[in-house]
């Protein structure tokens, strides 16, 4: 045995153990599952960035102005708002109006992750929206360097991030991760959800042929998708029937390291304006009534109703998209 952990949230037990023999790991895990009579059991899955939300241009490129912090009345209830990332820049000027609390210090934690991170929060708590709300932003920090500067984390990770997010009471946690499909994971999601606490996640950048990728293709979470500035879909985005939102994930501007800004793209990119909108639906509906707002709010696309390329529709944001030429078009609408 590795390592126990208690999930006070869901009245479990998290335990990684270890295989010493020479028999296969699924022999392993069904054997495991017979004498403990656990709830789930599979291999402890490695989990990276949905994508790359790579740069489309230089930082605060000549032709568009950065966005600034958001300013709100100072009684408007915040937003608890949570993550699954690393440790991002507190210092940059966009997060002047966030409340951040972190559940752990990483030593080390890689160049990309915390540049993802950053990127991530800032469209999180909508730096640059004159209307923005107030927030206060939950990190797991989960991300670390696994292959070289590679952010990834594992299954066993990101079920303690989630159980952490329960316990902080947040609105709403975005997930801008994806890998393989996970027995412990997937119940993790469902407890979530039983928190009555949505999840928001990427679709993923791995192209338009390839598998569904989680958490986003899990039933209970809301998987987004990005398009560009015309509506169309990005390139590289994932898809099928999970497919539940769209929104701007191409030369989107988004904070830096370093307290700069810079046009970036990827489904991660669009994941957290549809997560913060979610989330202020949620002070006054259900879960369940404040997905079926946005999708009766949401632009159609594509085929008439969900499809699997722009799920439910396009669910516009007040964010500027850079114009930079850099970044080539998708194929269009479908």
């Amino acid at each position: 045995m590795i390592e126990t952990v208690v999930l006070a949230e869901f009245g479990q037990r998290l335990v990684r153990v270890a295989v010493a023999d020479a028999r296969p790991s699924l022999v392993v895990i069904e054997d495991f599952r017979t004498a403990t009579n656990a709830v789930a059991v599979d291999y402890n899955h490695v989990y990276g960035i949905a994508g790359e939300a790579r740069s489309a241009g230089p930082q605060n490129p000549e032709g568009w102005q950065p966005p600034e912090a958001s300013r709100t009345p100072p009684d408007a209830p915040p937003l608890r708002l949570g993550l699954t990332e690393a440790g991002l820049d507190r210092d940059h000027p966009c997060f002047a109006n966030t409340s951040l609390t972190e559940q752990r210090d990483l030593d080390q934690i890689p160049e990309r992750a915390r540049m993802h991170v950053t990127a991530v929060a800032s469209l999180l708590v909508g730096c640059g929206l004159p209307a923005g709300q107030r927030s206060d932003l939950y990190n797991a920090s989960v991300l670390i360097g696994m292959a070289g500067d590679t952010p990834a984390s594992s299954a066993a990770r990101l079920v303690e991030a989630l159980e952490w997010l329960i316990a902080q009471k947040v609105h709403v946690i975005n997930m801008s991760i994806s890998g393989p499909s996970n027995d412990v994971l997937d119940h993790a999601v469902r407890k979530t959800g039983e928190a009555g606490i949505p999840i928001v996640a990427a679709v993923g950048n791995d192209g338009p042929a390839a598998p569904p990728r989680y958490p986003a293709a899990y039933d209970s979470v809301v998987a987004v998708t990005a398009v560009d500035s015309g509506q169309n879909i990005y390139r590289r985005a994932v898809r099928g029937p999970h497919v539940t939102f769209s929104a701007d994930g191409v030369n989107v501007p988004v904070a830096v390291p370093g307290g700069g800004y810079q046009p970036q793209s990827g489904t991660s990119l669009a994941t957290p304006i549809v997560a913060r909108q979610l989330a202020g639906r949620l002070q006054a509906s259900t879960p369940d009534e404040a997905i079926a707002g946005l999708a009766d709010e949401a632009t159609d696309l594509g085929d008439p109703g969900r499809d699997p390329v722009y799920g439910w529709g396009y669910l516009p944001d007040d964010l500027p998209v850079a114009d930079t030429g850099d970044e080539k078009p998708g194929p269009g609408r479908e």
